[in-house]
């Protein structure tokens, strides 16, 4: 059995804003930190995720799409290379426009 030198999977807060108040989430998402990780240091953060070998990485918050660059992070992180990367979304937020990004 081969043993991973990285986690295999993380799940990504780039924010903790949401538009929602599910009780049954575990980040109690409202406002946005006043310190989050610009786009730049997360696509920073997102590529040392790759070169010690994650497989599967999940964008995650709070609500993601409430971050004005959410695409930029998602297509970076899906330019990378062979790796599962998967959106937690409300699916809320979601355009027409959005939904062409994904591939099901």
């Amino acid at each position: 059995m081969k043993a991973y030198a990285a986690p295999f999977a993380i799940d990504f807060d780039v924010t903790l804003k949401c538009n929602q108040k599910c009780l049954h989430c575990n980040v109690c998402g409202g406002e946005r930190f006043s310190n989050e990780m610009d786009t730049v240091q997360i696509g920073k953060l997102i590529q040392e995720f790759y070169d010690i070998g994650v497989y599967d990485l999940a964008i995650t918050g709070g609500e993601p799409l409430m971050r004005d660059d959410w695409r930029e992070i998602v297509e970076y992180a899906c330019t990378r290379g062979s790796w599962k990367v998967v959106i937690n979304t409300n699916g809320t937020l979601w355009t027409e426009k959005d939904l062409s990004l994904i591939h099901i």
